[in-house]
């Protein structure tokens, strides 16, 4: 048997489909799909749509998806017989479900046959959708819950099992009623004197239809109503094999069912559930109109309009109706009809325990709450004789996660001149008395926007793991790092002297920290590379040189400029590329003006200074007596210990980087190891290397292994993604100053976290690290944390 899903065009006989085709199925076997267009017909109802009227673009595409998957059903067979042959027992299974959609119930004829097979086919099924929240009954009426749209389906499913019953003529050894909410199977083994009127009233028809049947429990899994009661596509029905045949447990003659028990709740226990069920749906449901706004004072006005509609509709003589700019009374009462409600919403409990009696077990305890003549809940404190007005005394209690009491503390912080925490603090507690105030004033003067911009705090994303260049044994200076420092005056001259721009090259050694300096006379290509060509000749070919690439000078002195106009001229990065191409040395740049890119250079240009202010004080010097200090300071930084010195009293020397800058040529080969040979078997230089070996084998073993914690940024990994508002910090300018920009490209690392970004701002796009940037605490942003 197929479903017929045609349309017939009388004028030219030909099937054509319809905007309005129709389904022919009395007996419910394509619920599961009819169900979606009931769902749709339901959605242009509560948007108010006229049937005359066009449907919206996206409301129209959906119906035109749904029309053509009709057409899978087309290839769909039902067989008409649900009868097998030669049977010898017939039993009815009816199944019931329900979701926030929709409620359905199931009907199915199962066989048992001689050789113990049993087989089962789907004789009906219903469906209806739920009612929309809104629309659930009258002001007062309880919400529909799920509960309620399982007793709903029940309910169904009684009603259709006494009517097919009735109109089959076959003698049945069982009828069994299935339902996988244990809520709605405690219901229906209760009295319906004990229950409420919806509840109560659906419980008695259901135990009047269903007194000679069985109730029993399924797993959600198993309960093929599941399927109906949220709707499926053709294709999928038609693949569904627990729709049409029930399911896989009652194709077994010899299964097992456990009595369902009601999870041993005793009366006590159950009207608590049934209690707490309600009680949370009726105190949970926000109004809307409080969360409608951001400002409170805008709140306050709507609510005022509001009671002074109600009033004058209430006033019969038109002459007493109030018009006119709200008044102070207004105003207070509105404010305090909207803190009543809050306190209703967020105080659900201790208003209950107040009306039990039970205040002992309310968290407010510490507080003394009472409520006022209004019925509202204040603060009874030890103030009670204080010369202070009664809203001091006693104020308002609010709760810390309600939307009012932040868009409150919200208006007050910038109605006060965006004043700090312990001051709003002070304000707030003037009238109101909001719990964990604390917390709550903290939340809400961090997302505010320009206390934000005054002080945007850095964007610290968790640190990363070293480059191998930083922990593997190499020979020194092979993976370099290079920075410059400067400008330092010098004498010119002889007689007539004068004071001429220097620069300090400083190149350091990425794995043992060694450092050579170089005094550079310019800012010149030919400059840098003559440098390059000296430490080369002193320390031999590097294999990898990283720098930034001195971005961080923009917008600094007009000295520190020509250090930028340097490095970003490209003439001169074709010069040092052609350089370093030629001798297989590899340069890299790391990002723009990310300076903890490069710490480690960083920290020795540091110390270099810190040796130059102590030595050269007010000196003039001239370039060779310039070189000759750089020269001692670079013999002192190369001194310094790598590792605290060791408590052992054998150990009489630290490891420092001096140790692998001695014993071995600057074209030195890899050496065989050495360590496991005795000592005196080796020649001389042998024993040279083997002291070698030894230095790096201390560096394993003392240096290494303290690299291995994260000093900072640790805490947390920042999410960041492309669309965020951010704020670009800039050097030599007012944090109110600071350029607004929106992410438009992210750099993810090895480690799948993002260090670098690419930035839209209104002059243009620029790359910047995540710590130069700051991330606007709005709702658009939503910054996340691992």
């Amino acid at each position: 048997m197929q479903p017929i899903v045609e349309v017939r065009d009388y004028n030219t006989k030909r099937t054509v489909l319809s905007d309005t085709a129709r389904i022919f199925d009395p007996l419910g076997l394509l619920e599961p799909v009819t169900v979606v267009a009931k769902l749709f017909v339901q959605e242009l109802w509560a948007y108010g749509v006229n049937w005359d009227e066009r449907l919206m673009v996206e409301q129209e595409n959906k119906w035109r998806k749904f029309q053509e998957s009709l057409q899978e059903i087309n290839e769909l067979e039902i067989p008409r017989r649900a009868i097998a042959d030669g049977a010898l027992v017939y039993e009815i299974h009816g199944f019931s479900d329900a979701s926030k959609k929709a409620y359905c119930a199931c009907v199915y004829l199962r066989s048992i046959m001689p050789d113990g097979k049993a087989e089962m086919y789907l004789l009906s099924s219903k469906t209806r959708v739920a009612p929309l929240p809104k629309l659930s009954g009258k002001r007062n009426t309880k919400p529909f819950t799920i509960p309620r749209a399982e007793l709903c389906g029940a309910h169904w499913l009684s009603k259709l099992v006494t009517t097919l019953i009735d109109a089959i003529d076959l003698e049945l050894n069982g009828v069994f009623l299935w339902c996988d909410s244990q809520i709605v199977l405690c219901w229906l083994q209760k009295s319906p004197v004990n229950l409420e009127v919806f509840v109560g009233n659906r419980v008695r028809e259901i135990q009047q239809l269903t007194k000679h049947y069985e109730w029993r429990y399924v797993n959600t899994r198993d309960n093929p109503a599941h399927i109906a009661s949220r709707g499926v596509t053709p294709l999928e029905l038609k693949q569904s094999i627990v729709w049409w045949r029930g399911p896989a447990m009652l194709q077994n003659v010899n299964y097992e069912y456990h009595q369902f028990e009601q999870n041993n709740f005793n009366e006590q226990e159950l009207e608590l559930v049934d209690l707490t069920c309600a009680y949370v749906a009726a105190h949970t449901e926000v109004n809307e109109l409080l969360t409608r706004y951001s400002d409170f004072r805008k709140l306050q006005q709507m609510a005022a309009y509001i009671y002074r509609f109600v009033n004058n509709c209430r006033m019969k003589e038109r002459s007493k109706r109030v018009t006119g700019y709200l008044t102070v009374a207004e105003l207070r009462n509105a404010t305090y009809k909207i803190i009543a409600q809050v306190q209703r919403e967020g105080f659900a409990a201790e208003l209950e325990m107040f009306r039990r009696g039970q205040m002992q077990k309310s968290k407010l305890l510490n507080l003394a709450p009472f409520i006022d003549h209004d019925g509202m809940l204040r603060v009874g404190g030890r103030l009670k004789h204080a010369k202070l007005p009664y809203d001091r005394k006693h104020q308002l209690l609010l709760p810390h996660n309600h939307h009012v009491t932040k868009i409150l503390i919200s208006t007050l912080h910038s109605e006060n001149l965006h004043v700090g925490q312990q001051g709003l603090l002070a304000i707030i507690r003037q009238r109101y008395w909001p719990v964990r105030a604390k917390c709550v004033i903290r939340q809400v003067v961090r997302r505010c926007v320009r206390c934000f911009r005054m002080r945007p705090p850095e964007t610290e994303q968790y640190m990363g793991e070293l480059p191998d260049y930083r922990v593997n044994p190499s020979f020194p200076f092979s993976r370099t790092g290079i920075d410059y420092a400067g400008p330092f005056f010098i004498r010119q001259g002889v007689r007539r002297t004068s004071k001429v721009k220097a620069y300090v090259a400083l190149f350091i050694c990425m794995c043992t920290k060694a450092i050579h300096l170089e005094l550079v006379s310019g800012l010149t290509s030919e400059a840098f590379l003559a440098t390059l060509q000296r430490f080369i000749g002193r320390r031999g070919y590097p294999e990898r040189l990283v720098s930034d690439n001195a971005t961080n000078f923009k917008g600094a002195q007009s000295a520190l400029r020509e250090l930028h106009e340097m490095f970003q001229s490209q003439q001169t990065e074709n010069v040092i590329n052609k350089f370093c191409s030629t001798r297989g040395i590899q340069w890299s740049f790391i990002p723009p003006r990310s300076p903890n890119f490069g710490g480690i250079w960083e920290a020795g240009i540091k110390a270099a200074k810190t040796h130059l202010k102590i030595v050269l004080c007010e000196a003039s010097l001239n370039f060779e007596e310039m070189s000759t200090v750089l020269t001692q300071i670079e013999a002192v930084l190369n001194s310094r210990p790598l590792t605290q010195l060791s408590s052992d009293a054998d150990d009489l020397s630290a490891l420092t980087p001096a140790h692998f800058l001695v014993g071995h040529e600057l074209t030195a080969v890899p050496e065989p190891s050495l360590q496991d040979v005795r000592v005196s078997s080796l020649s001389r230089w042998q024993h040279l290397q083997k002291l070698r070996q030894d230095f790096w084998a201390r560096w394993s073993s003392e240096y290494l292994h303290e690299l291995q914690p994260r000093s900072k940024w640790y805490k947390n990994k920042v999410v960041i993604r492309p669309g965020m508002l951010v704020v670009l910090k800039e050097d030599n300018m007012a944090p109110q100053h600071w350029r607004l920009g929106r992410i438009t490209e992210i750099f993810p690392g090895a480690e799948n976290l993002v260090r670098v970004v690419k930035v839209k701002t209104a002059s243009g796009e620029v790359h910047r690290s995540v710590n130069k940037i700051s991330i606007l605490p709005i709702e658009d942003n939503n910054i996340t944390e691992d």
